[in-house]
């Protein structure tokens, strides 16, 4: 990496001063400069990938606190350094990475994806000499190099270090979203599988949606104050200025408290309103979880005081549409998760549009 940039000086204050002082680090100027890397002078945002990573970082020491595991420190750190192999990319690879986050956004598809298929590795692969290299404990780098793996590559990967690698998992999900800054990755991931596997409920996941935001924008602050970089933009003010409706979901899933598709829609809507919904977000991962849904999505709307509200379906690959028999009467879009931000700001805007043009065609 080229010496000037900011990574290095941070880079080596992280050996020097060991893990249990790294939250310091963070609030050194070096950390909201801007990198040299043409991908941070053209697709990526310096300020909002360290704010998601400090997010990251938070949310996964509520988790290991909140689990009793230890290590809230390591969790920290974990977390913060979780997206690393991204500055790897932009600063070794320069233009030729350009193009990777180009396809990631044109194509609306998960950014680690685009990378391995592009690259044939992601931006967590390239972290194991790296952290190695650096001295890092072994017990600090599995996790990192697991973040994207499922439940069960996790288990087959890493079977001692299964908690330790769903919690960073957690952590980035819902750091997502949350809309905790952006690392160049805006896509919205399902938690229910991770929160099981880690035994966790809804008072720990209404906890980090309480306290992390709050939290990101406290050490934020503090890095602003040593720092002549601008205030930057909050990641929900800019999606929001994309919608083109007001965004007033009424969500209905099987597990609304674990559900960071449910946390994402309430982060984007903002604080509640005496509107009536404008909009059934409706989350069924499996077909067969669409009529007990349905069934609960009229009982909500009738409780709202809204009725035939276009639905945005969120489901699984794989699994079928809607089935029409259930959905006759209204305005139906379908999103498989995990699911990027642009392409969920497009639906809504599109059902609800849509659900306009034929209520005025009825009316006609």
């Amino acid at each position: 990496m080229p010496a000037a940039t900011p990574w290095t000086p941070c880079k080596r204050r992280v050996v020097r001063i060991g893990l249990d002082r790294i939250r310091q680090t963070v609030l050194n100027v070096s950390v909201v400069e801007r990198f040299s890397a043409v991908a941070f002078d053209e697709s990526l945002n310096t300020s909002q990938f360290w704010e998601h990573a400090i997010g990251c970082g938070i949310i996964a020491a509520e988790i290991a606190h909140g689990t009793t595991q230890k290590g809230t420190d390591a969790a920290f750190t974990m977390g913060l350094l979780h997206d690393v192999g991204r500055i790897v990319f932009a600063e070794q690879l320069g233009e030729q990475y350009v193009p990777v986050l180009a396809a990631a956004r044109s194509l609306a598809l998960p950014l680690e994806q685009v990378e391995t298929r592009m690259l044939l590795l992601n931006h967590a692969d390239v972290m194991d000499k790296l952290l190695r290299g650096w001295n890092f404990p072994h017990h600090l780098i599995s996790p990192i190099l697991l973040h994207h793996y499922s439940v069960g590559g996790m288990r087959a990967s890493a079977p001692h270090q299964m908690n330790e690698a769903l919690s960073l998992s957690l952590a980035n999900r819902l750091a997502h979203a949350l809309l905790l800054g952006s690392s160049g990755n805006d896509t919205i991931y399902p938690t229910e599988e991770l929160c099981e596997a880690l035994h966790i409920g809804a008072k720990l996941i209404n906890h980090i949606e309480t306290i992390a935001g709050q939290q990101t924008d406290e050490m934020k602050f503090a890095m602003l104050t040593q720092s002549s970089a601008p205030m930057w933009p909050r990641p929900a003010d800019q999606i929001r200025s994309q919608l083109r409706v007001p965004f007033r979901p009424l969500y209905i899933s099987a597990q609304p408290e674990l559900d960071a598709c449910r946390i994402f829609c309430s982060t984007l809507a903002g604080p509640m309103t005496d509107d009536p919904p404008n909009i059934a977000v409706l989350h069924a991962p499996r077909t067969p979880d669409q009529l007990p849904l349905i069934t609960k999505l009229r009982k909500a709307e009738q409780d709202a005081g809204a009725r035939g509200l276009p639905i945005l379906l969120l489901s699984q690959p794989g699994q079928a549409g809607f089935d029409s028999s259930l959905v006759s009467d209204r305005t139906c879009q379908r999103l498989v998760t995990p699911f990027a931000v642009s392409r969920f700001v497009a639906a809504v805007n599109n059902a609800v549009e849509r659900d306009k043009s034929e209520q005025g065609q009825r009316a006609a």
